[in-house]
């Protein structure tokens, strides 16, 4: 192995330790040195300085293998290779700051093995692609990092359960969450919690009442009439003002007021009590009418045999 030769492996090692340093950085792998200290600057300092530390390195092994001829095959001009090499690990670069933010975005938790192993495997293609001269093998580097930042992956349902969207409403949460074949079977193991907890559960099943059969239905009936007799408290004391949980009891009880069947008939008596009462909430109360709740009288119905 001549000079040149031994220079670029040696600063290709160096790369890929400095890969192997953020992964480790980023996996809060126990005994690891940081040079950053801890809290939010830790991880600003992963973020900002390590990516363009690799780069350096990176770019200055791929400058020694241009010199010393390794990637004579890539393009028939010096200055074409050259910009193929730079340009690819810039691109690189960008593309691997975007894959560590998947690695870290909680909403899509059950693939942060996936990204964590990318974070190291990705570069280290690269890398090979360059020392082996292999214009091939560092094209597939530089494309599979833009497959891992565009394949699309939706929001885990757990997360969707957690994590309340506020601006997208019920035609998109319902969206992301058909997106999970099973979303029925996992959100219905939310009902089995502490009741308050679990309105946020009943309101996403309640959201497609169809796909509820009748062991569902009734712990969304018994979730929502347990915050139900929490929440009316409050006016049970005289307050006008509105609880914010009816934001969530009124739609889980207009949703399952229209499964028809012996469920929803057992609660009937309990289902005029909280139309009431919501019905007051959205044109009786004074200066604090709350329209935008559903109208259950709509969905009120006569039980079977009455």
């Amino acid at each position: 192995m001549d000079m040149k030769t031994a220079l670029a492996a040696s600063l290709l090692i160096a790369s890929f330790l400095v890969t192997l340093w953020l992964w480790a950085l980023v996996e809060q792998i126990p005994g690891v040195p940081s040079p950053f200290g801890g809290g939010r600057e830790a991880g600003l300092g992963i973020m900002v300085l390590m990516p363009p530390l690799r780069w350096l390195t990176l770019s200055a092994a791929f400058v020694v293998l241009l010199i010393d001829g390794r990637l004579q095959a890539w393009a028939p001009y010096g200055i074409l290779r050259f910009l193929m090499a730079m340009v690819g690990l810039i691109v690189l670069e960008i593309f691997m700051f975007q894959i560590l933010f998947r690695r870290l975005d909680d909403s899509i938790a059950p693939f942060h093995w996936l990204f964590s192993s990318l974070m190291i495997l990705l570069p280290l293609t690269v890398m090979v692609g360059g020392y082996l001269g292999s214009r091939a093998v560092f094209v597939i580097g530089i494309a599979a990092s833009l497959a891992a930042v565009v394949w699309p992956i939706s929001p885990s349902v757990d997360y969707i359960v957690r994590h309340p969207d506020n601006e997208g409403g019920a035609t998109a949460t319902l969206a992301s969450l058909e997106k999970h074949p099973d979303w029925v079977k996992q959100v219905s193991r939310e009902l089995d919690g502490n009741h308050y907890w679990s309105l946020r559960p009943a309101y996403l099943l309640t959201l497609k009442p169809a796909a509820l059969d009748e062991d569902v239905q009734e712990k969304c009936w018994k979730v929502g009439l347990s915050v139900f007799a929490e929440a009316r408290r409050f006016r049970d004391k005289g307050e006008n003002q509105m609880p914010g949980e009816f934001n969530e009891i009124a739609p889980v009880f207009a949703g399952l007021a229209s499964i028809p069947g012996p469920v929803r008939d057992r609660h009937h008596a309990e289902f005029v009590a909280v139309r009431d009462l919501v019905n007051f909430y959205r044109t009786e109360t004074p200066d604090t009418r709350h329209p935008e709740l559903p109208d259950l009288n709509t969905v009120d119905w006569v039980p079977a045999g009455k």
